[in-house]
């Protein structure tokens, strides 16, 4: 079994789930109760967000590494895409990191505009883990 897939695939999960969470967090400004008795705290949903994007920023770096390891080089228009496919993943990986930076900031010291930082790097790395999956579907579906 390849493991690389699996290494790839992880951060686009763990990314996008936390920035739902993020967002959903946003939106809460107490705790809701649902009809079945299950109650939603906007505390829980912040530390859902902010744990998800620990994960998700170490398994980007591991995937980019990850990248460089299994991938072989690539000539012509698959050397681009292979090229724009890396670039746009060291950004993401990079932004990821400086959003969990700041998101620390915001849940151990509670301050608001790590929040609103914080978050605002999180949409990028959301789009931008996107376009990165996107690019790399292209290598893979289109080229091989």
């Amino acid at each position: 079994m390849d493991i690389h897939p699996l290494i790839v695939h992880f951060p686009i999960a763990l990314l996008i789930t936390g920035f739902v969470f993020a967002t959903i967090e946003l939106g809460l400004k107490k705790e809701c109760k649902c009809k079945s008795g299950f109650t939603i705290e906007p505390f829980t949903i912040q530390k859902t967000a902010y744990y998800l994007l620990i994960l998700g920023s170490l398994s980007a770096v591991v995937a980019v590494l990850s990248g460089f390891i299994f991938t072989s080089d690539m000539e012509g228009v698959l050397g681009e895409l292979r090229c724009t496919h890396l670039t746009i993943a060291i950004i993401t990986a990079s932004l990821s990191i400086l959003s969990a930076i700041s998101y620390t900031f915001y849940v151990f010291k509670h301050s608001k505009k790590a929040r609103v930082i914080g978050y605002v790097l999180y949409l990028i790395c959301a789009v931008l883990i996107g376009t990165t999956g996107y690019f790399g579907g292209e290598i893979v579906f289109m080229f091989r």
